[in-house]
């Protein structure tokens, strides 16, 4: 059990959770394993269509599997991740909701862990149009192994958002306890948070785009839809 606290904390608070919490007995029981997400093999399918009856809409989730928060490459493969759909400005965001109107919203995320992670898509759609929806991320993620496919305007934002999502961490108490969380739960480097902005202030579209051609691999993707 981890407790957390942050604030104007004082010695009284202090003494006042250790009395209570020290009280819980303390039971040996069995160990928790880290958890462990196998690779994917060849003969598992690579797309699943849910049926839904009388759904309004398709659900679409698409899902990479890529290194872990360890590996030397995480931050820069996140900031990829984030320019190709973690923020309204995104590609995503740009093309098939903006420019095409096919969906309300579309978002990409890496999700991390010590030794692996996850690079989703996640978007819902009318249940004609999914097929097109997911041409048009497969697209995107083409285009972005390209380096001639950024300009200065979509690094100096993208570097923007990165710096100004930092510096929510250091908002409150309550984000700060966040973030530490994090670095004791998915077991972040001690400079971590300096990764971050040391990338975001030196973002270029050799990085973004060699961070695409490593990760952003269609032939293992797996594509799930869900609706009508």
């Amino acid at each position: 059990m981890h407790i957390f606290l942050a604030g104007n904390i004082t010695d009284d608070m202090i003494r006042t959770v250790d009395m209570i919490f020290t009280r819980i007995p303390r039971h040996a029981g069995p160990q928790l394993n880290r958890l462990s997400f196998p690779t994917p093999t060849s003969g598992e399918p690579r797309r699943v269509d849910i049926p839904v009856e009388h759904a309004q809409q398709s659900a679409v989730k698409l899902m990479i599997p890529a290194v872990g928060r360890t590996d030397s490459d995480f931050v820069p493969l996140r900031a990829a991740v984030i320019a190709l759909g973690g923020y309204f400005g995104s590609r995503l965001m740009l093309n098939i909701r903006e420019d095409k109107g096919l969906t309300y919203g579309i978002s990409a995320s890496l999700f991390g862990y010590t030794d692996r992670s996850f690079i989703t898509v996640s978007t819902q759609t009318d249940g004609s149009t999914k097929d097109e929806v997911i041409r048009l991320i497969c697209d995107e993620i083409e285009k972005m192994k390209d380096e001639s496919s950024y300009n200065d305007d979509e690094i100096r934002r993208l570097s923007k958002f990165i710096l100004s999502n930092l510096a929510t961490t250091l908002d409150t108490p309550f984000s700060r306890m966040d973030y530490t969380q994090t670095h004791i739960y998915a077991d972040t480097p001690e400079d971590y948070f300096e990764q971050q902005e040391s990338l975001a202030r030196r973002l270029t579209p050799e990085i973004l785009a060699g961070m695409a051609r490593r990760y952003f691999d269609l032939s293992k993707m797996i594509v799930v839809t869900a609706g009508n």
